[in-house]
């Protein structure tokens, strides 16, 4: 007889194996040179993608200088949270949006026009590379062709413009829904209770949950399930989170200095990237690995696998 409460032998088991096989896929992937693959195209990719976010987008919506500044905090927020570590956003977000002023001022015209090709297309290289890395982690064998994959990670760079879009619109609807119900609790005599609107961080998490899920349903030729997708989403989203919180206690710009001098922003932004893209494909992991046990039961996806 098991304790009440406790789990049963054959569950423990079972997660027992689970957790054995995504480790072995963890190691057959090789998933901690992938993680600094990503991380190297990743750091060469944010300069082009600011610069079309920050510059051309901004440049766009100039004429309208309220519109304008809640975009810019928008983004300055966004890259805070994607780059915690030494690095000051609103000063980038401000230099991408001079560049690009700079250069039209100077009638750059058609060479400014193709420096957003140029941008689009470098910014895009590490989506290729992110749809290789979760190939080899779901270990797809009929894989995209370049340009398949070219055109996709196009499709990325619009959809990451579109999150900041979100971003704008979920702050201020967020803040006209807050004023609104202090206006009506104010004429009801009520103020409204803490906590009663969702936090923005919290509509972070949850958005990053669904785009992670997403990229694990859909970013490999043969995606993984939706339990899997959403499994993997949960985990690479709360462990971000988790290393975010431990790197901003524990990290020391002062100990770095000392040790690497004036490129120790570089290398703080390139570790942050090589966990946070680390912790992605563990969780790309946990989707191949749920999305393989369920195909393995019978009458889904082929006999049971003998656990090993």
């Amino acid at each position: 007889m098991s304790r009440p409460g406790a789990w049963p032998e054959g569950r423990l088991r079972a997660a027992w194996t689970f957790l054995r096989r995504v480790y072995a896929r963890y190691e057959e992937s090789r998933l901690q040179m992938l993680a600094a693959s990503l991380a190297y195209y990743g750091a060469f990719s944010l300069g082009p993608l600011l610069l079309l976010l920050a510059g051309w987008v901004a440049l766009v919506l100039r004429r309208r200088p309220e519109l304008l500044a809640q975009y810019r905090a928008a983004l300055v927020s966004l890259l805070t949270e994607a780059l915690p570590l030494q690095v000051d956003a609103e000063a980038l977000v401000a230099s991408s949006f001079d560049i690009v002023v700079g250069d039209l001022g100077r009638g750059a015209l058609v060479g400014s026009a193709l420096s957003i090709v140029v941008l689009v297309w470098a910014s895009s290289n590490f989506f290729m590379s992110l749809q290789h890395a979760l190939e080899v982690v779901f270990e797809v064998d009929e894989r995209r062709g370049f340009w398949r994959k070219r055109l996709v990670s196009f499709l990325l760079v619009a959809c990451v413009a579109l999150v900041v879009a979100v971003e704008i619109v979920g702050g201020v609807a967020l803040g006209a829904v807050r004023e609104l119900a202090g206006r009506v609790g104010a004429w009801l005599g009520v103020a409204p209770a803490a906590g009663s609107f969702p936090d923005l961080g919290v509509l972070r998490l949850v958005t990053t949950t669904a785009g992670l899920t997403l990229a694990f349903r859909y970013l490999p030729r043969r995606g993984s399930t939706w339990p899997g997708a959403l499994a993997g989403g949960v985990v690479a989203a709360v462990g971000i989170q988790v290393v975010r919180s431990v790197l901003l206690l524990t990290f020391s710009p002062e100990r770095f200095n000392v040790v690497y001098g004036v490129i120790t922003g570089l290398l703080a932004v390139l570790l942050w990237l090589y966990l946070a893209l680390l912790i992605v494909l563990v969780g790309a992991a946990v989707a191949a690995e749920v999305t393989a046990t369920t195909r393995r039961r019978p009458g889904v996806g082929g006999p049971v696998a003998e656990p090993g």
